[in-house]
This record gives C-alpha cells, structure tokens and sequence, in this order.
C-alpha cells in the first residue's frame, strides 16, 4: 500500500488523490459510472476478509463511488456487490474483497462468500439475460501462480461453475 501510512485519514487522502487526479472526475459533463473494487481501493496488496479497515474502506468507497439510479436498472447487493441491467444484459459487479478467505489455515477458501454467491444465483436465475460477472481481479490463471480467483480458491470456482453450468442464461467472466 505505498504512499500510505495505514491511517484513516491517509486512506482517505489516496481516495481524494485519485478523484483530483484522474481526468474522468474533472469533465465538462460528468459520466455515471458504475465500479467494483480490487485489492488498493479495499486496502493493500492482496488484502482479504481477515483485514480490520475493511468496514471503514468499504464506506469511503461507497462515498467515492455512490450510485443513485433507479431499480430494476441497479440493485446493490452484499459489499459493494450490484448489479446493473441495460442492453439487454446483465453485468455483475461482485465484491472479491470483503468475505475473501486469507490464504493461509482455512479449509475451504472462497472468494465472493456464501451471501454474495446467493444474491449471484438469485438474480441470475431471475431470467435468461445474459449474465457478465466482474471481478476486480482475475477470474483465471491459475497456472501463473498468482492473484486469480483460479489459483487461490480453486475448489470455490468450480463450485461456481458448476452451479452456473445450470443457469439458462449465458454467463461470461
């Protein structure tokens, strides 16, 4: 988590920094934008379920990237897990942060949790749409050896698939 000492105050100040930085935030007409988040909006390098700002990040995301468009078009779920309907499609934004497993002494790893993969068939099973899921880090890659949803909670995604190989609607990673 470099350029940061791990305060409150210090997280906030990097979520400040991107917001006067990236060009995005400073247009003449300012674009909804839909996001999820990965490992530095939720913490630091690889940080899981097992980290202790995890509640306090999440609010300053939710602050940062607060979304007020009206249902069926967006439906929060667990974490900062949504997902929006438009086009047709359904995208899928999951949380891979907040219920993730730490990497060490857990028997059975997961990546999303059992209340997030509930809302995903829930709302997935709603109809035949089609189905893109989102992540903020990789789904695959396992044979790299390294941050993926693949390598670390192997046994959970092929859970998920194999509940998935079920859903009538297409689903894309």
């Amino acid at each position: 988590n470099e350029g940061n000492d791990g305060s409150d105050a210090d997280y906030w100040r990097r979520y400040i920094e991107s917001r006067t930085l990236l060009s995005h935030f400073r247009q003449k007409k300012l674009i909804p934008t839909l996001a999820t988040w990965d490992d530095h909006d939720f913490g630091g390098n690889n940080f899981d379920s097992s980290w202790e700002k995890k509640d306090m990040t999440k609010e300053l995301f939710e602050i940062f990237w607060h979304n007020e468009v009206p249902s069926p078009l967006l439906q929060k779920g667990p974490g900062v897990a949504q997902v929006f309907s438009a086009f047709g499609q359904r995208f899928f934004m999951m949380d891979d942060r907040t219920w993730r497993s730490p990497r060490e002494g857990v028997s059975k790893p997961v990546q999303w949790g059992e209340a997030q993969e509930e809302f995903l068939f829930e709302k997935i099973t709603e109809n035949n749409r089609p189905a893109m899921l989102i992540n903020g880090s990789q789904f695959f890659g396992g044979y790299l050896k390294k941050d993926a949803f693949e390598y670390w909670q192997a046994d959970n995604l092929k859970s998920i698939c194999s509940q998935l190989a079920l859903v009538e609607a297409p689903v894309v990673f």
